[in-house]
């Protein structure tokens, strides 16, 4: 069924079916999205870099690749700034009843800021030559989500209401799924070409969210607003702290040619969700346990530097996850599809040290595999001494239909059956911070 009668998120966490056009924004709220270009290294090449990555990109993507950090100990901090910017639009028709235009109605722009870091130490030892071991922390799932629409309906309302706003409604979901993220890798013995390493990733974080209907009391009889006005609360609470594990393994061909492949194990979330739900008779308070069961995830990559005068590298990987596994106990008829994500870029550095980067992604989406989307990044870096400075943007588009998220008649207008035009574009930008020594 498509979601176009709204009550409340409790709902949504109990019987929304997924997988019908248009419900990404409640699929975030739900289930979250997974960081994007963790490093800004990583972004600005399309978020490549499973056969050559950076410090940061390897303790989440491939640990393996710690074993190439460029001193004996490095230190690395980074602050990413995301921005959503999504446009919602009415479909209106001429006197005939033909479609005319959509109309917009509803325009927000969010940033939403993140910081992540590492430390990686190689440990000097006859036993285990290039023994590495790396600790971390980063933004791993991302739940945030801001809506606000102002209500008003000046055609059809009394005189006394005419071109005014009746009210407010939002919903804003905020907060993050941390890991932190212990990784180990070395060189294989007798054959250092190759390098395994192996990260196990603890996972804790604190979901919050509201949703309000909020009509302006002198636009209606008295107390009117108050048998309108509405909100919903809930505060996710993890009760388990799941530990996800990652093994990858790099080969080093030659010197101009990397392959790598990684794959990830499942993991289980638990939530426990206080849900307070308060209107004019007051408020009312619900429990629910919700278990959700996240899938596996493999990848392979590879890297290839030219030999020709530009000596670029480029970077190619494809990652595919195991969506049709994934499981929500308060919804069993969850139909989410396979994905798989192709990632490429390309590296320039020049004679100053200074690199030149380029990206694309592209990427099926679990909620519908007829719904694509596509990042575009640049990216560049400097050295400063012993410290390495990178910086990375990405921007992606998205463009769905979605019944309107609040019924009119709520206000007491007359409901719209025709789905909006709900165009999102999305920016991430990072910049990083190395020293190496």
């Amino acid at each position: 069924m498509k979601l176009g009668k709204r009550v409340s998120f409790l709902m949504i966490l109990i019987s929304l079916v997924f997988g019908q056009k248009g419900e990404f924004n409640y699929s975030l709220m739900n289930y979250g999205d997974e960081s994007i270009g963790l490093s800004a290294r990583a972004l600005g090449m399309g978020n490549s870099g499973l056969a050559a990555g950076d410090v940061f990109s390897a303790m989440y993507m491939n640990p393996s690749a710690i074993a190439y950090g460029a001193g004996a100990f490095t230190v690395s901090g980074g602050l990413m700034m995301n921005m959503t910017e999504e446009d919602r639009s009415f479909p209106y028709y001429d006197s005939f009843g033909g479609f005319t235009d959509y109309g917009s109605y509803f325009y927000n722009r969010n940033w939403y800021p993140g910081f992540y870091g590492s430390v990686t130490a190689l440990i000097p030892n006859n036993y285990m030559p290039g023994l590495t071991f790396g600790l971390g922390y980063y933004p791993f799932l991302d739940f945030s989500y801001d809506y606000l629409e102002a209500v008003g309906q000046p055609n059809t309302m009394p005189d006394n209401r005419k071109d005014k706003l009746l009210g407010h409604n939002s919903i804003i979901s905020e907060g993050k799924l941390y890991v932190l993220p212990f990784a180990a890798a070395v060189p294989v013995p007798f054959y250092e070409k190759v390098k395994i390493g192996l990260q196990a990733g603890w996972v804790h974080g604190i979901i919050k969210y509201r949703e309000a209907v909020e009509p302006f009391p002198e636009m209606f009889p008295d107390g009117e607003a108050e048998n309108i006005r509405r909100e919903t609360t809930m505060r996710r609470k993890m009760i388990n702290n799941p530990l996800i594990g990652t093994l990858g393994i790099t080969y080093e061909v030659n010197e101009r040619l990397s392959l790598a492949a990684v794959g990830r194990s499942p993991y289980q979330v638990k939530f426990e969700s206080r849900i307070t739900d308060t209107d004019i008779n007051g408020a009312s308070i619900k429990t629910i346990r919700q278990i959700l069961d996240y899938p596996m995830r493999i990848g392979a990559g590879l890297a290839y530097q030219f030999e020709n005068i530009l000596a670029a590298r480029i970077h190619f990987d494809v990652v595919y996850e195991f969506w049709e596994d994934f499981k929500d106990n308060k919804n069993e008829d969850l139909d989410y599809n396979n994905t798989y994500k192709i990632n490429t870029g390309i590296e320039h550095v020049f004679v100053s040290k200074v690199p030149l980067r380029a990206g694309f992604s592209y990427q099926i989406l679990r909620e519908d595999k007829n719904f694509s989307k596509a990042l575009i990044s640049l990216g560049s870096g400097f050295d400063f001494r012993d410290i390495r400075v990178d910086i990375g943007g990405g921007i992606s588009f998205l463009e769905y239909n979605q019944q309107d998220l609040f019924n009119d008649s709520i206000y007491g207008l007359i409901d719209r059956t025709d789905a909006d035009k709900v165009s999102v574009t999305n920016l991430f930008t990072r910049i990083d911070v190395n020293y190496a020594f």
